[in-house]
């Protein structure tokens, strides 16, 4: 997998859509270039962040970027509870739904 750079990742997400802080989502679209580019280096990384600040959107970003570029990629999530499955679920589908570009 190939690093690609912020311009790359416009093209295909919009994080804007649906925040009211352009500045929360040009945040989100950084971290999720930054955790696509630590994954395609290293393999391996993650995501920490105090409550509120875009987790989930960063990751699933990420998720959306490598699938766009590997068709064939599988991504398995795990959670510790059913509550936080049912978010990521949900969240998934509002992603595909509002943030990425057709």
């Amino acid at each position: 997998m190939d690093k690609i750079d912020i311009e790359a990742a416009r093209e295909l997400l919009d994080f804007g859509s649906r925040l009211d802080s352009e500045p929360r989502a040009e945040e989100q679209l950084q971290g999720a270039v930054a955790l696509h580019n630590l994954l395609a280096e290293h393999n391996c990384a993650y995501v920490a962040d105090e409550v509120g600040m875009g987790k989930t959107y960063v990751a699933l970003g990420a998720m959306a970027l490598m699938r766009h570029f590997q068709s064939k990629l599988r991504v398995l999530i795990i959670t510790p509870r059913e509550n936080i499955q049912n978010k990521w679920m949900k969240e998934l589908g509002n992603l595909v739904r509002h943030n990425i570009r057709y």
